[in-house]
């Protein structure tokens, strides 16, 4: 069995390519983030060339139609469909766009070949967004839905691991703190303050200061505290 392709992408390649599947919330979550790119990138075109706000209105859409093209090929592949198509579609509609645009597509033909496209690309996004996955891997990549599980109980485990040695460096530290109280009222015989241990940690080089001042006590005196 060939190897399934596995996106081992970081940071913006992870989003730009075609390998691998998405599920339906990452189709809907990677075009907000496109949107916010664009809408992004036309603001600050704007405050260069205010002018060119219909120029710049194109380009934004464009950018937008184009980094969408990964999407929308991801997740054809997490339907186990061959997602070749989509490029194909992607260029028709601007093929239609700009004969329309020119005016050379007009009366039933624009309402025929123009509006039936947008319908066949609108209805396409719609089920897209709507349909389930296929259920466990195929030939594009394994289930991303199981992935999102996988990566959200292992981000669990860590935080219990990082609660439970949270916890335990707080116990040490709270028995550390009652060995410097104790020894500090051994040697002096008179009850100290000392502040929260969440307030002030400990500092082992004191511990161990008043380690060596209560063994000197000891042999001072002949009195061996317990």
């Amino acid at each position: 069995m060939a190897d399934r392709p596995v996106n081992n992408h970081k940071g913006i390649a992870k989003f730009l390519t075609y390998e691998g599947r998405i599920s339906r919330k990452q189709f809907m979550i990677y075009h907000l983030y496109a949107f916010v790119v664009c809408i992004t990138l036309l603001n600050l075109f704007l405050l260069a060339f205010p002018a060119w706000k219909l120029e710049a209105l194109k380009g934004a859409v464009g950018l937008f139609c184009l980094i969408s093209l990964f999407f929308w090929a991801r997740r054809a592949h997490d339907l186990g469909w061959d997602a070749r198509f989509i490029p194909v579609l992607a260029a028709a509609n601007l093929v239609v766009y700009v004969l329309d645009s020119q005016g050379i597509l007009s009366g039933s033909a624009h309402v025929v070949i123009g509006q039936g496209l947008q319908f066949l690309t609108g209805g396409l996004f719609m089920y897209l967004l709507m349909q389930p996955g296929h259920v466990g891997a195929n030939a594009f990549g394994e289930d991303p839905v199981e992935e999102e599980r996988e990566n959200l109980k292992r981000k669990r485990e860590e935080f219990r691991e990082f609660k439970k040695k949270r916890e335990a460096l707080r116990e040490k530290v709270r028995r550390e703190q009652e060995k410097r109280e104790y020894w500090k009222d051994a040697i002096s015989g008179e009850p100290i303050d000392v502040e929260p241990v969440e307030n002030k940690p400990v500092d082992h080089r004191v511990v161990e200061e008043y380690t060596e001042e209560l063994r000197k006590h000891q042999e001072e005196t002949g009195h061996h505290i317990h």
